[in-house]
């Protein structure tokens, strides 16, 4: 159960590995767009779907093992522009085909609220054991946070001397335990969620 929550605990929190990702992607898009006028610029934007596309499918890669929920890829084939085409049919050729692509526009759409979602979800069970473990090594470090002027609340405990400080160890504990507890559930229902938003039901009635 501890070691399930462990790791739990670790997937979570490199979920926002991936939640940064995304915020990358979606601000290169934003860019790409408003500096459109320039022309060149838009070169750039099937490239950063198809970024978009790879990372959604390392998503889907980890959520069997992670969440306990297999997303299967919804995309049709992508068929590579042809090379001896010039820059703008090349272009025309790669982002009719993603624009077009239903699921495209589902990634697109759950990029922009999910890493919210994981930070309120996906991380929070992993946010909660550190900061549990923040109350159990309390006692060694609450000297030197005051006597340098620091404010140090433990949640609602205020330590300011060695006995507030052991105080802060079993609830330190508690969390550890809710976090460990909690993990699993958060994960998998993040898990859920994300093949709800990224599959679809015309996806999901196709598979």
């Amino acid at each position: 159960w501890v070691s399930r929550g462990l790791a739990d605990s670790a997937g979570g929190l490199a979920f926002t590995g991936i939640a940064l990702a995304e915020a990358g992607l979606i601000l290169a898009l934003v860019l790409e767009l408003s500096f459109a006028v320039f022309g060149y610029p838009l070169l750039l934007i099937p490239p950063t779907l198809l970024a978009m596309r790879r990372l959604a499918n390392v998503v889907r890669r980890l959520a069997p093992r992670w969440c306990g929920v297999a997303i299967p890829e919804p995309y049709r084939a992508y068929r590579e522009p042809d090379p001896a085409a010039g820059v703008w049919r090349r272009f025309a050729q790669s982002c009719g085909q993603l624009i077009t692509e239903p699921a495209t526009w589902r990634d697109l759409a759950w990029m922009t609220v999910d890493p919210l979602g994981i930070w309120l979800v996906a991380a929070l069970p992993g946010t909660i054991v550190v900061w549990g473990l923040f109350g159990v090594v309390m006692p060694a470090v609450w000297s030197p946070i005051v006597h340098a002027g620091g404010n140090n609340w433990y949640a609602f405990i205020p330590v300011t001397n060695w006995l507030t400080a052991a105080l802060s160890v079993p609830l330190g504990i508690a969390f550890i335990v809710l976090g460990l507890w909690t993990a699993p559930l958060f994960l998998r229902w993040y898990g859920q969620r994300s093949e709800e938003r990224r599959v679809g039901k015309e996806c999901r009635s196709r598979w």
